[in-house]
């Protein structure tokens, strides 16, 4: 019988998949203080892109660097499996963060912040048509509306509720949402082939020179870099770097389903890491609602079901 790792014992789960949407969470008010100290409006989706792919192409650098000097091992891949790094790549990195901006630009808050923030209800559904272990049920169903709805009431709350549709804004936010939903259940079959680690690397590297290089040739500039910005854009990408490995680690070990519904709370924790570092949306009692409502679903999405004694006594 294989000895569980610590990445498949469920307190373990919940502490480490919680702390990295944590981590998520903090990217909100990061970025955007990012923004600010190089100079980039937010009309400038070039550069907004450029400082992106700066991030992922120094953090795929330091998941492959420290994770080689841990692990005590080559960070090779076979040249047979350097095309899952890269599909992995253009739906994670490249799919997901060119079409978010583009999106973000043409969109209200409210839709942007309830759109990304399905991307763990898309994981669920993907993953239950994929995995029979994952099929969706009445509890994972209720789950995920729950969490929608935590979603929902975060984002409106925060005093823009105009709705709307448009291809430039919501369809490129749905674009990448689907792009990062369908990421997370391609780790979870890529990781059996690669290491996690090495897998989450490659593939950020991969990702973030390919957005450099075509955000820079569309005018993408970092200006005014100081040791102050330096050390914003150094956070971010150890952030990567702990969020993503930790997160293709538990997708490995774990049901897609049962780990993709944490994300309900980056948006939550987005909003609450936003009043603490930008001043900004004090959390209230629309947050807290929130918060319960998704940590509601997260708790029915990952409820086993009760093993029937007496008919496994009877098998046996």
């Amino acid at each position: 019988m294989n000895k569980k790792t610590i990445f498949e014992n469920r307190i373990a789960v919940i502490i480490l998949a919680v702390l990295t949407c944590l981590l998520w969470g903090s990217a909100f008010p990061m970025i955007k203080t990012g923004y600010l100290s190089y100079g980039i409006a937010s009309s400038d989706i070039a550069s907004q892109i450029l400082f992106a792919g700066t991030r992922f192409t120094i953090s795929g650098m330091l998941i492959i660097l420290i994770g080689s000097l841990i692990q005590k091992k080559k960070p090779k891949v076979p040249k047979s499996n350097w095309s899952m790094i890269i599909k992995l790549s253009m739906f994670q990195t490249v799919g997901q963060y060119v079409f978010f901006y583009m999106g973000l630009a043409n969109a209200t808050g409210s839709n942007g912040a309830i759109i990304d923030g399905s991307a763990a209800l898309v994981t669920v559904v993907i993953a239950g048509l994929i995995y029979k272990e994952d099929k969706m049920t009445f509890r994972k169903s209720l789950g995920t509306i729950l969490g929608f709805l935590g979603i929902f009431i975060v984002a409106v709350s925060g005093g823009n509720s105009e709705f709307g549709f448009s291809m430039a804004g919501e369809g490129m936010l749905l674009i990448a949402t689907f792009s990062c939903g369908l990421a997370s259940v391609l780790i979870k079959v890529y990781s059996q082939h690669i290491n996690p680690i090495f897998l989450c690397g490659y593939q950020f590297i991969f990702g973030g020179v390919l957005m450099a290089i075509f955000s820079y040739n569309f005018g993408g500039r970092l200006d005014g870099i100081n040791p102050g910005n330096v050390y914003i854009l150094i956070y971010l990408a150890i952030l990567s770097m702990l969020a993503y490995t930790t997160w293709s680690i538990l997708l490995k070990y774990n049901s897609a389903a049962k780990i993709g519904v944490y994300g309900f709370l980056v948006p939550v924790f987005g909003v609450m890491m936003s009043t603490i570092i930008l001043k900004e949306n004090p959390a209230n009692i629309y947050t807290l609602s929130s918060l319960i409502l998704v940590c509601m679903g997260i708790i029915l999405v990952n409820r086993d079901k009760k093993i029937n004694i007496n008919k496994m006594s009877k098998r046996a």
